[in-house]
């Protein structure tokens, strides 16, 4: 009888640490969720103030508020498994259809028309054949198409 206590207080000290460690964990992993949520969150602002930014510098060169309100997507060009991320269908839910005007992605700046998407800058060194490998609907060269420049930094203000 006594071994039977002894085995019975054991298994409720042993039930009582797994209890408690089960907390930590869970509080761990509620934790780590957390903290993704605010780095996909960080992330979706780094990309809105991106969009932001680059809105803000056309309306000043060209002055067309117009344009400058459209929607522009920022996006990479393929998947981390050199899939197309460009597609002919949309496969997540829509909240607005055919209202994007413009693609910049990290290889080419594709406008969107009712006539089809029309490269309008691409990275030098890059073809139009090469793009439309990495794009799944059908591109298109615009007739005042260039090389993609990089972008020049400010030169510094005198103190």
């Amino acid at each position: 009888m006594l071994g039977f206590a002894v085995v019975l207080a054991i298994s409720a000290a042993s039930m009582g640490i797994a209890y408690l460690g089960f907390e930590r964990v869970s509080a761990g992993v509620a934790s780590y969720r957390n903290s993704v949520s605010e780095a996909d969150l960080a992330r979706n602002i780094d990309r809105e103030l991106i969009s932001y930014r680059a809105l803000a510098r056309y309306y000043v060169v060209t002055g067309k508020e117009d344009d400058a309100k459209a929607i522009r997507v920022i996006m990479e060009h393929t998947s981390k498994n050199g899939e197309p991320r460009i597609l002919k269908a949309c496969t997540y839910p829509l909240t607005a259809a055919g209202c994007v005007k413009r693609i910049y992605t990290n290889l080419a700046v594709i406008d969107v028309t009712p006539q089809g998407l029309f490269v309008i800058e691409m990275i030098p060194g890059l073809t139009l054949e090469k793009l439309q490998t990495l794009t799944e609907p059908k591109l298109q060269l615009a007739s005042h198409w260039q090389a993609l420049a990089p972008p020049v930094a400010p030169e510094a203000r005198a103190a």
